[in-house]
């Protein structure tokens, strides 16, 4: 169906990376949207997280889409030499 979790441990300034992939056939179903929801509720639950990054191809796209709702902002453009444009997604934490 899918896989989703972090690109490893927070780094020093308490940022983690999330990433997911859902199959073809289990694709506009609002499950990638559901795994990053899940991922956010995990990441922010330790406080000493402040802050979700991600990325994508540089181009909108369905993943774009998700980290859009799930409250993502765009907030740079790099160069992979053999993907193109990536874009930088971050999602601050929100004190409450």
């Amino acid at each position: 169906m899918g896989l989703g979790g972090f690109k490893g441990p927070p780094s020093a300034e308490g940022v983690v990376e999330i990433g997911y992939a859902v199959a073809p056939a289990f694709r506009c179903q609002g499950l990638a949207t559901d795994a990053t929801t899940q991922m956010l509720e995990r990441a922010f639950a330790d406080p000493t997280i402040r802050a979700v990054d991600a990325h994508t191809l540089g181009t909108e796209n369905p993943s774009t889409r998700v980290l859009q709702r799930t409250g993502f902002r765009k907030i740079a453009e790099l160069s992979d030499p053999t993907e193109g444009p990536i874009w930088h997604w971050r999602l601050e934490r929100t004190e409450h």
